[in-house]
């Protein structure tokens, strides 16, 4: 279709053979269980074309709604990416995570990370189970531009934390907390 698939490794044993991950083909069935969601830390990836998404502090979830865009095959190459990202940082081997068409489950530095698009709000949603999630965050940046460079050149992307019910803050106006 538009070259959705993402070369991984599968792993049998002390075994790996190449295989192709195509992520746009796997079942729309809900996982079977979710981490719990203590500890955990709420990022969203909001895509969008055009003038800058924020220009203050904060954006609503009107607001994201209106201006943000989700293309069609950009969390699946999303997934794909992490997938062989968390692959390539494994020692002895990397087993495929928990996915759906609308959900996944990676490793990003030995911390769990699940991903799924909020369709409402046209943006990728990532729950860190970690105490410190700022290196994960940036390494899931990195892994989202590839795709958006690579792919989706006419899109930009902002990180952004929930603050209340329908507000969220952008994650540099976070950071400059605490420097």
């Amino acid at each position: 279709k538009t070259n959705m698939g993402v070369p991984i490794y599968l792993f049998n044993g002390q075994n790996s053979s190449p295989a192709l991950l195509i992520p746009a083909l796997l079942p729309d069935k809900a996982p079977d269980s979710r981490l719990s969601t203590s500890n955990a830390v709420e990022v969203y990836f909001a895509p969008y074309m055009g003038d800058k998404l924020i220009r203050g502090q904060a954006v609503t979830r009107d607001h994201l709604a209106h201006r943000c865009s989700l293309p069609a095959g950009l969390f699946e190459q999303f997934v794909g990416r992490m997938v062989r990202s968390s692959q390539s940082s494994s020692l002895g081997g990397y087993d495929l995570p928990p996915m759906t068409r609308h959900y996944a489950r990676v490793n990003v530095s030995r911390f769990e990370v699940e991903l799924e698009p909020v369709s409402e709000l046209r943006v990728i949603k990532a729950t860190i189970h970690a105490t410190n999630a700022r290196g994960i965050i940036e390494q899931i940046q990195q892994a989202l531009r590839w795709v958006i460079d690579t792919r989706f050149r006419q899109l930009t992307v902002e990180t952004l934390l929930p603050l209340k019910d329908d507000i969220f803050i952008h994650l540099d106006v976070v950071k400059a907390l605490y420097e």
